[in-house]
C-alpha cells in the first residue's frame, strides 16, 4: 500500500494543542493526513499513523493528560494524582 503525505493541522489548533499516539505513545502538536493512492484520507500520528487522542496539560503539575482522564475542579483540569492530592488537602 503507497501513501502521500499531507501535513494538515485540526480546525482549531494552537501551540498549545498537543495529540498523544495510541500506538506508539509519541506526542506531536500536528497530526497527518495519509492519502492513499485511491484517494481514501486518514487523520494518524505522523510517527507510526496510528490513533490518536487530543491532549493538555494538567494546570498543576503540568503532565500531559489524555482528553478522556481528566478532572475539572472550578476552570482546572488536573490528572489523576493532582486531583486525589486536592481532594485531601
Amino acid at each position: 500500500m503507497q501513501f502521500t503525505t499531507t501535513r494538515l493541522c485540526h480546525s482549531g489548533c494552537s501551540n498549545s494543542n498537543m495529540y498523544l499516539c495510541l500506538d506508539c505513545g509519541e506526542l506531536f502538536q500536528e497530526p497527518f493526513m495519509y492519502v492513499e493512492k485511491h484517494g481514501e484520507q486518514q487523520m494518524c500520528c505522523p510517527y507510526c499513523k496510528g490513533d490518536y487522542v487530543d491532549t493538555f496539560r494538567c494546570d498543576e503539575c503540568g503532565e500531559w493528560i489524555c482528553s478522556d482522564k481528566y478532572y475539572i475542579i472550578g476552570k482546572r483540569k488536573y490528572c489523576d494524582e493532582c486531583c486525589m492530592k486536592i481532594s485531601l488537602e
